[in-house]
């Protein structure tokens, strides 16, 4: 059965959220009918190939931050609202607002009729059900909840603020089990709530075993946004306490973001300008390349002075799919992911020591690499692979779309697993 699918997001395209990608591709590559409705353009350099192939520039419809014209419509409806109008009298105002931004081949249905709408983030499902209220949008709601909505966000807004969204959505997916736990403090219906974790293409990351070079440099690799949250401070003082010991290392930063300048002082101040660089963003196949020539990969995560904290990292992801053998923190949810000792070395956060003391066990067993790197792609097959959660996540909204609504309903117990 094929179904019509409204994903709204923040921006688009953004490639820092491959998995939101993964996803719209996994529903078109089904033959089911995808609209893409997103906040604002990406201001992304690199596009991944996915957005080309699948032509999805060509689905996507702009809310509410448009320009010229509609910006002045939405507004002027949003200012009725808060002046008491009825959201019936606003229906026509958000019609002629939401229009698509760029033309239409055809192959996107209409953005009043879907089977569901897929919000990624909460306070991105906060404006979905707006839209949904107001008539701009039809079908069942489903969020996902990541990590920025369920830490930063709640931080600022108060831990109300999805009271709206739990009574009125239809489905919540958070993306780990430690997210499930938190939503359902917050008051989200346990019968409406499921673990759907992110995942990678694992045939896009092809498995490779990582030994020493024939240079006799190991070579780590960090794929991050440049935010404190990604620790990568905490990885560079592991470091300079990890090379007067093993100094045949190369550490390649791949990512970029407001911390970039901090980070090139801090790589001055430890004088590790020889073992470091900061490479900026790659694009998706410069990425593959990149990683295939690398031994380890870091993730020191922690959470961030403001309270931002990781979900589950698809870079983490994307590297033991590869092969590479990872050191992270017991940090959210990625002790769901890397098993300490099995697939992966944890430290705690923040601390440099034992990070440094993790890199230099990996450093002086070379031999333990494969077993680890094996666990690690076993892992994310299991359990990470978006083809499966792909299929997994169709059939959760064919069911929500049978039982015609799961709130209070004893068909919601389907979507627990």
């Amino acid at each position: 059965m094929t179904m019509r699918i409204a994903f709204v997001v923040g921006e688009f395209p953004k490639l820092s959220e491959t998995f939101i990608l993964g996803q719209i591709a996994g529903f078109l590559q089904r033959g089911h009918a995808v609209t893409i409705i997103a906040g604002r353009p990406g201001p992304e350099v690199f596009a991944h190939p996915d957005v080309g192939r699948y032509r999805m520039l060509e689905r996507v419809r702009y809310w509410p931050e448009l320009t010229g014209r509609r910006t002045g419509l939405l507004r002027l409806a949003g200012a009725a609202l808060a002046r008491g109008a009825s959201i019936r009298r606003c229906r026509s105002v958000l019609r002629r607002a939401f229009v698509p931004r760029r033309a239409s081949r055809g192959t996107a249905p209409s953005a009043a009729e879907h089977d569901a709408i897929i919000a990624h983030f909460g306070h991105v499902g906060l404006e979905a059900l707006r839209l949904r209220e107001a008539g701009a949008l039809q079908g069942n709601l489903v969020t996902f909840f990541h990590a920025y909505d369920l830490s930063v966000f709640l931080k600022e807004r108060g831990e109300s603020v999805y009271e709206r969204l739990f009574h009125h959505g239809d489905l919540f997916l958070p993306i780990s089990r430690s997210w499930q736990q938190r939503l359902w403090e917050l008051g989200c219906p346990p019968e409406r709530t499921a673990v759907h974790p992110m995942g990678v293409d694992c045939a896009r990351f092809s498995f490779h075993p990582r030994r020493p070079g024939p240079d006799g440099v190991t070579r780590l690799v960090t794929v991050a946004r440049l935010v404190e949250k990604k620790g990568i401070a905490y990885a560079l003082r592991a470091l300079a306490l990890v090379v007067p010991r093993y100094p045949a290392l190369e550490y390649t930063i791949i990512g970029d973001g407001p911390l970039r300048g901090e980070l090139e002082n801090l790589i001055e101040e430890l004088q590790l300008q020889a073992q470091v660089r900061i490479a900026g963003w790659m694009g998706q196949d410069a990425l593959v390349d990149c990683l295939s020539r690398m031994h380890l990969f870091l993730a020191p995560s922690v959470t961030a002075g403001n309270g931002d904290v990781e979900g589950v990292p698809v870079a983490l992801m994307e590297a033991m799919a590869s092969g590479l053998p990872v050191l992270s923190t017991a940090h959210s949810g990625i002790p769901e992911l890397v098993e300490d000792g099995v697939s992966g070395l944890l430290a705690r956060e923040r601390d440099v020591d034992a990070l440094a003391e993790n890199i230099c066990r990996l450093l002086a067993a070379p031999a333990a690499w494969l077993a680890m790197a094996q666990a690690g792609r076993a892992r994310v097959e299991k359990e990470f692979d978006i083809e499966k959660l792909n299929d997994r996540l169709v059939e959760k909204l064919m069911k929500l779309q049978a039982s015609g609504t799961v709130k209070g309903s004893a068909e919601g117990s389907v979507f627990r697993r």
